[in-house]
């Protein structure tokens, strides 16, 4: 292939003066010069794919959250929302809500069964970023260890945080079975750790006891089929 282009004399007699002094011919020189730029130009152009690939990938992960967090909301023993209620019951009256706090009580399972995780570090790691295997951005650790509420999501969070507080062992509670908590009872539950409630089933109003980590599924003895959680309260005095 052959081309033709008008270049200033100045710089073609500096460009065979330079061609003397190197030894090289002026074909090899272009071809090489044409050979780099057609390089850079191809290095050029996949950097700037690779970016706006990266730049695609954080969009579209961006403020995932507030799309779940509805979700969450409404699947109370999910452990993101087991994160964000006990954040919430220890954040009551603005008060700074310190990372030990949370994690001392995301691990206390006899006294906030409704907020214990059992891999609480790594998923709340998972709720301090959003990338594609993240739940999602819901919060943030100052240099001092204090938990805040990321500003993108926090209005979502407060519009669902009714919901969030409604957990199983809040009297009044109703699962997704029908079945009511009426308040929790003096006597020790039959599993490890746990108090007796009270449900009323609200579909034959049959009143009978379930395990405070059960609440959240507990299917009624009498009409559906569930597990009669029975103890003889005498053991308790």
């Amino acid at each position: 292939m052959e081309f033709t282009i008008n270049i200033d004399d100045d710089l073609i007699k500096r460009f065979e003066l330079a061609l003397q002094l190197t030894g090289e011919s002026g074909k090899n020189v272009v071809e090489s010069m044409l050979k780099a730029y057609v390089v850079q130009a191809f290095s050029g152009a996949s950097m700037q794919y690779q970016s706006e690939m990266k730049e695609s990938a954080r969009d579209t992960n961006y403020g995932k959250a507030i799309s779940k967090i509805p979700k969450w909301a409404s699947k109370p023993m999910s452990v993101p929302s087991k994160i964000i209620r006990a954040y919430l019951n220890l954040s009551q009256n603005n008060m700074p809500v310190k990372y030990s706090e949370l994690l001392m009580r995301c691990s206390d399972n006899i006294n906030y069964p409704d907020e214990f995780v059992h891999t609480f570090a790594n998923n709340f790691a998972q709720m301090k970023i959003d990338s594609e295997k993240s739940h999602g951005k819901v919060f943030e650790v100052n240099s001092n260890n204090i938990v805040t509420i990321w500003h993108h999501v926090r209005e979502t969070i407060i519009m669902n945080e009714t919901k969030f507080k409604n957990y199983s062992t809040m009297t009044g509670f109703t699962n997704q079975n029908n079945q009511t908590n009426l308040g929790r009872t003096d006597n020790k539950g039959t599993d490890h750790g746990q108090w007796l409630y009270a449900m009323r089933c609200e579909n034959c109003l049959h009143e009978y006891y379930a395990n405070g980590s059960d609440i959240h599924l507990k299917k009624c003895p009498l009409c559906q089929g569930g597990a009669d959680t029975k103890r003889s309260f005498s053991q308790d005095k």
